[in-house]
């Protein structure tokens, strides 16, 4: 069962930051005092493209729980071109993204490429057994904040 909201953008389900080191970045925000972070097994995902073009960048994460909305960490492992490592490149350590959990990605894409905004990248992952997790970057193509899009799908 879908847990998104009737209206997808009345909770925020997490920031997104990229760091140049998931180690340091972790020790610094338990330092800080956030107790609940939990690091995600490196991972190429499936079907990850940026720009339309298949990514071959590992990406270390991990989640800082107990937050809202959550904060998600990131860290790009290799020199090809990803959403992370060019963003990181660009703007340094920063906020990266917002992410928002949609029952369906297609009309949101929609609406968003008639605002004039492109999908820069997507992708999946597991979710147990039977569904897939995605994502969709959005974004003006002049740049600025990332806004991505969360949907669980059965696998077919």
């Amino acid at each position: 069962q879908d847990n998104s909201p009737p209206n997808p953008y009345a909770e925020m389900l997490h920031v997104g930051v990229v760091v140049k080191d998931l180690d340091r970045a972790v020790a610094r925000f338990k330092a800080m005092g956030f107790t609940d972070i939990r690091v995600s097994p490196p991972s190429k995902g499936v079907d990850r493209t940026y720009r339309g073009k298949p990514i071959d960048v590992t990406l270390k994460q991990a989640f800082v729980h107990g937050t809202r909305p959550m904060i998600e960490l990131m860290e790009p492992v290799g020199d090809a071109p990803s959403p992370w490592g060019d963003y990181l490149e660009e703007h340094g350590e920063v906020l990266h993204h917002v992410a928002f959990r949609v029952p369906d990605t297609g009309p949101e894409l929609e609406k968003y490429r008639k605002l004039g905004l492109e999908e820069v990248a997507s992708g999946k992952w597991p979710e147990g057994d039977s569904h897939w997790g995605t994502f969709h970057y959005v974004q003006e193509p002049e740049g600025g904040v990332i806004v991505e899009f969360i949907s669980r799908v059965p696998r077919k």
